[in-house]
């Protein structure tokens, strides 16, 4: 079983060979044409950064269902 999970609109995330990072990856379907690899602290970052704009969002959700 391959540890690759698509995310979508080709792309694809793996824990890095030492299961310490992320590996990001743009693919085409035959190969990846783009890699990223996040360490620990800027996949922290990254997290920080979905949390934020979930809040924005569910804050800007709550204040249409108000009007």
């Amino acid at each position: 079983m391959s540890r690759k999970r698509y995310l979508g609109d080709g792309a694809y995330v793996e824990l890095d060979d030492y299961g310490r990072g992320l590996k990001l990856t743009a693919e085409d379907g035959w190969s990846a044409t783009d890699t990223i690899f996040l360490d620990a602290v800027a996949w922290d970052a990254l997290v920080r950064y979905v949390e934020e704009v979930k809040k924005r969002k569910e804050s800007t959700d709550t204040e249409s269902e108000g009007r």
